[in-house]
């Protein structure tokens, strides 16, 4: 037994180095071409990281390029008639670590202007068509009541709304109607791309959930004013009435609150427009001044209209895809679009005026343009 054991392991001598030297020669067959395989991945990972930052800093350079066509008629050697040149090419220095190069063309006068952006930003290049969209909704505010599904009102509580008989001066023109088209209704993202236009959404970012309207330096002003949530007015720290002008838009994604006392706004021509609801504009408001009041869903609207300024006050009230809830406590001159229900305080009425001749913060043709893209492509550099 000995003897054999003995055999055994002396014909086991070697072995391993031979395994050994057999491994490492598969290896050296695997490994090499395992080890270009790794490198040709993360080279083609960096390639494509590479292509998204350039894609990503070239279309910045065309949302700049859009930003300039809006404020073209603030900006020196933008083209807006036939046989401008084109606008001088200008370089953004770093974006995401990139030079970005831009040029502006303007190649249709159709429908406000047609206009080409080539953004490069190292070897990709995005080429964007820009295009127009012209928006009208004046005629919302030639109706003193525009709804699609009637008007409500308290029984025994009939509204007096002036005209809304046939025999009154006015009335085809300006009288109200109660069953509008759907289908020339503007959409919410129509009006929320309009009046984000007017606001910068860096610049005029309000950070905060409350204004107290109060705590603004004198003479207190509100806007532009942008406000990405909701937002409550308030009027604390003082018990007599405060004072502010709007002079921009006020622009708010949220809801909106404006039920403190004694708080007087002028609208000033300007708007409020709030993406949601607008919870509560309280009696303790007074507005006077011309100007929009918009809400993409249900308005509550019960403010004291100031005497002393009406009947030569336009007021606007339009909700987009909620309800009007209308009980002022005063009478009401201007216009209203949308659901609506009234319940006016006895003796009140709401009438239809004529708008300001100098216009309103609002889609009424002529100017009032939405830029966006129509086309948008990329195209890689050979390198």
């Amino acid at each position: 037994m000995k003897k054999l054991k003995k055999l055994l392991k002396s014909r086991q001598s070697g072995m391993v180095l031979i395994y050994a030297m057999i491994l490492l020669a598969v290896g050296s067959l695997v490994l090499v071409p395992l080890l270009v395989f790794m490198q040709s991945g993360m080279n083609a990972g960096e390639v494509v990281e590479d292509k998204v930052g350039q894609t990503y800093a070239a279309d910045a350079g065309v949302e700049d390029a859009i930003w300039k066509i809006k404020n073209r008629d603030d900006i020196e050697n933008m083209p807006k008639e036939e046989g401008d040149p084109p606008y001088p090419t200008y370089t953004i220095a770093d974006v995401n670590g990139y030079s970005v190069e831009i040029s502006i063309s303007l190649i249709n006068l159709d429908n406000g202007g047609t206009y080409q952006v080539l953004s490069d930003a190292g070897e990709t290049r995005v080429d964007a068509i820009i295009d127009t969209v012209w928006i009208d909704y004046s005629y919302f505010l030639e109706r003193v009541i525009t709804s699609g599904s009637g008007i409500e009102y308290p029984e025994g509580n009939q509204p007096e709304i002036i005209p809304d008989d046939p025999s009154e001066p006015g009335y085809d023109e300006n009288g109200p109607i109660y069953d509008f088209p759907s289908e020339l209704w503007p959409t919410a993202e129509e009006m929320l791309a309009f009046y984000l236009m007017s606001v910068d959404t860096v610049e005029d970012l309000y950070d905060s959930g409350t204004l107290n309207v109060r705590s603004l330096s004198v003479p207190r002003t509100i806007g532009p004013l942008y406000r990405d949530g909701n937002l409550n007015f308030t009027n604390s720290g003082g018990g007599s009435e405060v004072y502010a002008q709007l002079t921009g838009t006020v622009l708010i994604t949220g809801n909106m609150d404006m039920s403190p006392s004694k708080l007087h706004i002028d609208l000033n021509g300007q708007t409020i427009f709030v993406g949601g609801d607008i919870d509560n504009i309280g009696p303790g408001v007074t507005f006077n001044g011309s100007g929009c009041i918009i809400a993409v869903g249900d308005i509550d609207f019960q403010p004291h209209i100031d005497s002393g300024s009406s009947p030569d006050d336009f007021i606007f009230l339009m909700s987009i895809e909620g309800t009007t809830s209308l009980q002022p406590q005063n009478d009401f001159y201007g216009a209203i679009a949308g659901n609506v229900e009234v319940d006016l305080k006895p003796g009140s009425s709401i009438t239809y005026i004529d708008p300001p001749e100098d216009g309103l913060n609002f889609p009424e043709g002529g100017e009032d343009i939405i830029w966006g893209i129509h086309t948008w492509q990329i195209e890689y550099k050979e390198t």
